[in-house]
């Protein structure tokens, strides 16, 4: 697993700030690691190459890079192309029993976020972390054909701006 560390905002009572390792929410890819806690800019700076297609929105924008099978959007990164992994080097091309040996047996799902948020992921599995959800669809011989890492404070701070519980 490839490990960064970096500098998060100052402590609260010390003003100092603190070292952080990204874990669960970043992704590995051409022996980088990106975070969907990084802040748009310093995402696409580190990839060193422009985005196929930019859709900007009021308040998201998405970035496609299709060579990469990687879409960046300000809540959540997609990734549907073999040789970009998830912190526990876990893609596309996977099994659903690899995943389960890296990650565990998928617990609490919950039936609502999946027909709800997720009805376009059937035969997904999801695992909550405390800043990010990573989730896996699998094709009908449990190979993953898509994983994705979302920011859970953005999509808060989205779902509160768009109204949505």
């Amino acid at each position: 697993m490839i490990k960064r560390s970096g500098f998060a905002e100052p402590d609260f009572d010390t003003g100092i700030p603190q070292e952080v390792t990204y874990t669960e929410d970043a992704i590995n890819i051409s022996g980088k690691q990106i975070s969907v806690l990084d802040k748009i800019d310093t995402t696409l700076s580190s990839l060193n190459d422009e985005p196929k297609d930019v859709f900007n929105a009021k308040n998201s924008g998405v970035y496609t890079y299709r060579n990469l099978g990687l879409e960046i959007e300000t809540l959540h990164l997609f990734v549907e192309k073999e040789g970009i992994t998830s912190y526990r080097n876990m893609g596309v091309g996977n099994t659903r029993e690899q995943v389960h040996e890296a990650y565990g047996l998928p617990v609490d799902q919950d039936k609502d976020f999946n027909n709800d948020r997720l009805g376009a992921f059937p035969n997904s599995e999801f695992y909550t972390f405390n800043n990010c959800l990573v989730l896996f669809q699998y094709d009908d011989n449990d190979i993953v054909k898509l994983f994705y890492v979302e920011n859970l404070d953005t999509r808060l701070r989205m779902n509160h701006f768009w109204k949505i519980d």
